[in-house]
């Protein structure tokens, strides 16, 4: 929903700043993508929303005794009445299973200082929108709705002041208007301390707007969030083509800006970016009637993204001491350094007009969706120090996924990766690790090695290829346009095997897409890798979930007792030893965790194998062939192809680092004539290119999708 081209705001909020500032008022157009329907059928979930931007993985999220956004107050500052507010609310709230948000209970205050305004049908839905998606994001938080006599600018200032005075953490203005020349004199509504002020940077494209253009506030722009029914990526998250942005007229560049970079003199907006399209909007009730119909709709535009951030910032400001101040410029010092990955999304593809560069999405900052998306995993615990992630059940998949992409050899899209600076870990929230051991040195690199053996490569859609070759093996591209392949993992004698689906469920190469009998985690996509047993008659092995979890093959969907970070889905990968008494998990931060087959002593503490703490950069771990208990070694591969050995430093070496500062390696398989003093084995690149340890970066001729991010494993027999 777009109210975001809507106001010069230009006035103060007394009658003397009026004679002064030129008040405008114009109709805020509002993005609705489908037509209303009496039932729910269209836009995103509440559920799916949180899942894609990794809102669900704080502990917030599942403690029912003190919800995301508890203790916070959000001011929320529209035009005009909405007369159904409360009751759309509870519709809202019943059908998406959130707790109950009323005036009686005290979570919602209607408020109306200036006298009852006339309801107003467009500002209705606009209302519609705020209201519940922020009581979505920040269940906890009580929303306090100040609704301006009219769509003056004088007066919804004014409405901003009352919810400064009376108490809320955050505000939210999803509307805005051209910039005046006189607008620097309104920026003193938003320099209250420990408030967060945040308003949609526009919906026509490139350009700017006031008040995101002040350097006070947080100027939203929008995106394209492409989601499955569970709430994943089905694509990449583009630019949308109505995000505004661009360098103010009036308001000179913030110091904030200024040491991040951002070249020029004035002001750059937007800062931040959602989810703003109205092709992939949310759900929104509204029953006052809009264009004579009522009901549930698909809204979008940079007033929802706007929204959103403001549901998002209650949430961090709940696991805080105290509430964020000076927020804009926390927000660029959570994009600085090996930081930047783990709290936003860079988007870097898609435009908002016809004028080159500056209208072009690109890696790092640009005046499209400005630093990107959140991460919320990485961004909340940045902004809260302390806050614990934990799990939300994603949404119920329909029982047949709709395909959302039609995957092909060769590529639709042809972008090149641009490499950035080489991050310098930043300490997140992250269990603190026991000292290394002695770091053992690697050894020095012998010529590439000629592959000796049967290599595979896994796709994303289940598809397995022979060394090289793009035809299929053995008929398994299992689930054809539905990104979910996790792990594959061959038998002894490589004539057969199976494909891990996200929700655990367990596919013999060539079987059909429907998850068979041995699904551990139903519409949760959390399952991570799969490992057979040597040896055994039949079939045998073990599923991790994200949690650190294991479970047999047709075990049961709840956790063991012995998982090892239960509610923290940092879980990477898991091998077992070639004896099958044992193995490890790999976390992603280079840990390793040894389990006994059968007993599986667990420890949730990282071990004295922690290589990057505080540095989720982990991707694989392959042992040693002939690897014991009693003789373990082997590597652990980094996201930009560094391979190291167990129990090494941390730093990333010279050796393997195939391609520095650009997180792209996928898998690593050692060759079957490695030993512990001489490692040889090949690194996996997103695209299907394989490399060997100390390879160069350029993919070699069996790339199997140049620039298609699709590869998910390496294997070799």
């Amino acid at each position: 929903m777009a109210l975001a081209t809507a106001f010069i705001a230009a006035a103060g909020s007394s009658s003397a700043f009026a004679a002064v500032h030129h008040s405008r008022a114009e109709s805020p157009p509002i993005h609705a993508r489908k037509a209303a329907t009496a039932l729910y059928v269209s836009g995103y979930a509440p559920a799916q929303f949180l899942h894609a931007y990794a809102l669900d993985r704080l502990a917030c999220s599942s403690d029912a005794a003190h919800p995301c956004g508890s203790g916070q107050t959000v001011g929320i500052i529209d035009a005009y009445d909405d007369p159904t507010v409360e009751a759309d609310l509870q519709t809202f709230d019943a059908q998406f299973g959130l707790p109950t948000c009323t005036i009686a209970n005290g979570c919602l205050t209607v408020a109306t200082p200036q006298g009852l305004p006339p309801a107003d049908s467009t500002w209705a839905g606009e209302i519609s929108l705020d209201v519940q998606w922020i009581h979505a994001i920040a269940p906890g938080a009580k929303i306090l709705l100040v609704e301006s006599i009219d769509r003056y600018s004088d007066n919804l200032l004014a409405a901003v002041d009352y919810a400064v005075n009376h108490g809320a953490s955050v505000v939210s203005m999803s509307w805005g208007g051209a910039e005046t020349s006189d607008e620097t004199a309104d920026d003193s509504h938003f320099r209250a301390s420990g408030v967060s002020f945040v308003a949609a940077s526009g919906d026509k494209g490139s350009g700017t707007q006031y008040p995101a253009a002040s350097p006070y506030v947080i100027g939203v722009g929008g995106t394209s969030l492409p989601l499955d029914a569970s709430g994943a990526l089905t694509g990449p998250e583009t630019a949308w083509s109505g995000s505004g942005g661009g360098a103010s007229v009036y308001e000179t560049q913030p110091a904030f800006q200024a040491n991040f970079g951002i070249a020029g003199a004035m002001r750059s907006i937007p800062d931040v970016s959602l989810d703003g399209d109205p092709t992939t909007g949310v759900a929104v009730y509204d029953s006052t009637p809009f264009n004579g119909t009522t009901g549930w709709y698909q809204f979008g535009g940079t007033s929802a993204s706007t929204a959103e951030w403001a549901g998002l910032l209650a949430m961090a400001n709940s696991l805080r001491t105290s509430p964020l101040t000076s927020t804009p410029g926390v927000l660029y010092q959570a994009a600085t350094g090996s930081a930047y990955a783990a709290d936003y999304r860079d988007i870097t593809l898609g435009t908002n007009g016809n004028c080159g560069t500056a209208c072009s999405a690109g890696p790092g900052y640009d005046l499209v969706t400005g630093l990107g998306s959140p991460l919320g995993s990485g961004l909340i615990p940045f902004l809260a120090p302390g806050a614990a992630p934990a799990p939300t059940p994603t949404p119920t998949p329909t029982p047949t996924p709709i395909p959302t992409a039609t995957p092909t050899p060769t590529p639709t899209l042809t972008p090149t990766p641009a490499p950035t600076p080489t991050p310098a870990p930043t300490p997140t929230p992250t269990p603190r690790p026991t000292p290394s051991p002695t770091p053992t040195p690697m050894p020095t690199p012998t010529p590439t090695p000629v592959p000796s053996q049967s290599m595979y490569t896994l796709d994303a859609f289940g598809g397995l290829y022979p060394d090289g070759q793009s035809p299929t093996f053995y008929a398994g591209v299992l689930w054809p346009n539905w990104n979910i392949a996790r792990s594959a993992a061959l038998l002894p004698d490589a004539r057969g095997g199976y494909v891990l689906d996200g929700y655990g469920g367990l596919h013999p190469f060539g079987s059909a897409p429907a998850a068979s009998g041995a699904a551990y985690f139903p519409n949760f996509d959390i399952a991570r890798d799969v490992a057979l047993l040597p040896g055994t008659a039949s079939p045998q092995g073990y599923v991790l979930d994200g949690w650190g979890g294991l479970h047999q093959f047709g075990g049961a969907p709840a956790p063991r007792a012995t998982g090892y970070w239960k509610n923290w889905d940092i879980a990477k990968r898991v091998v077992i030893l070639s004896d099958g008494t044992g193995g490890y998990v790999l976390d992603g931060w280079g840990g390793l965790h040894e389990f006994a087959v059968g007993s599986n002593p667990m420890p949730p503490s990282i071990t004295n194998f922690a290589y990057w703490p505080n540095w989720s950069i982990a991707r694989g771990i392959a042992l040693t062939p002939g690897a014991t208990r009693a003789s373990v070694s082997g590597v652990t591969l980094d996201g930009w192809g560094g391979v190291h050995q167990f129990g090494s430093a941390g730093a990333i070496t010279g050796l393997s680092g195939l391609w520095v500062n650009w997180d792209i390696a996928r898998a690593v398989s050692l060759s079957a004539d490695s030993s512990a003093a001489q490692l040889r084995g090949w690194v996996l690149d997103g695209w299907g290119g394989i490399h060997a340890f100390g390879g160069a970066p350029p993919v070699p001729s069996g790339g199997y999708w140049p620039n298609r991010d699709v590869a998910k494993q390496l294997l070799t027999h």
